[in-house]
């Protein structure tokens, strides 16, 4: 079997936060690599870290030491080759679903004989049908988001990070915020479009059967200082459906993983 490139790392990775308290270590020595076509959920006990390390992947400030590496090269500020979804709904209340989407297409550059250039509007347009069509979105292309629910956002927020083809797709807890019903619908997308499109995901979230359902490999964090305390394979095979959660092997790796967590849990009550 061929070896996956490896898209990025974390190398003895430590962060630290200066308050009106005092230096708090969120993250002390982690040490991972994430490789093309994983699809990576990251769980733990609140103020574990979780964020702080998807922050940094993201560019969005840097290790205290350590470093952290994207594409074989530290990672310094942000990159569409990084999309990132949040938990709040990131998009811009202006435009329009398809003119969200169309966003960061208009500022990708591809390359052309050795040239950069901008994408033409017959392939930023093919792309955008394309996304649309993948979070069934095509009949609110021209809806703003105060006319879509919280699912629906999140959809689009989805489509916008994947439509610039990024080499990692990074998301922080974004159905955090749903009702159960419609969390359990994105997680069944999300499944679908990964299974489809093979984009490499590192998904952090507190939720244990999110978690077991989305990921190729489940990080397990220790309470603060955050280090990576286990990872566990998640060898269910694809396609996976809401039906897959009443399977013996799910139900075994989710008893598992959570008795990990409920570890660090009780870690952080003491």
């Amino acid at each position: 079997m061929e070896e996956r490139k490896v898209v990025a790392e974390f190398q003895n990775v430590v962060k630290e936060y200066t308050t009106k308290k005092g230096a708090t270590v969120a993250l002390n020595g982690v040490n991972l690599s994430i490789k093309e076509n994983e699809f990576i959920c990251v769980v733990g006990p609140s103020g574990c870290g979780k964020s702080t390390m998807l922050n940094m992947l993201a560019g969005l400030f840097p290790p205290t030491s350590g470093q952290v590496i994207f594409d074989g090269k530290p990672v310094e500020g942000t990159g569409v080759e990084r999309g990132v979804v949040f938990q709040q709904y990131a998009l811009f209340p202006w435009l329009t679903v398809r003119k969200n989407i169309e966003f960061g297409l208009k500022q990708k550059r591809i390359v052309v004989d050795g040239k950069k250039s901008r994408l033409s509007k017959e392939e930023i347009n093919s792309i955008i049908d394309k996304y649309l069509n993948l979070v069934q979105l095509k009949d609110f292309a021209t809806a703003y988001p105060k006319q879509l629910s919280g699912g629906m956002k999140q959809r689009v927020a989805i489509a916008r990070a994947y439509a610039v083809n990024p080499s990692i797709l990074l998301l922080d807890e974004p159905f955090g915020a749903l009702d159960a019903q419609t969390r359990t619908q994105l997680q069944s997308e999300l499944i679908e479009t990964w299974e489809k499109e093979k984009k490499t995901c590192f998904f952090i979230t507190h939720d244990i059967d999110e978690a077991v359902i989305l990921a190729t490999r489940i990080v397990i964090m220790s309470a603060r200082p955050g280090r990576i305390k286990e990872i566990v394979d998640v060898d269910i095979p694809h396609p996976r459906t809401q039906a897959t959660k009443m399977t013996e092997e799910y139900q075994k790796i989710k008893n598992y993983v959570w008795s990990q967590v409920y570890e660090e849990y009780l870690e952080v009550r003491k």
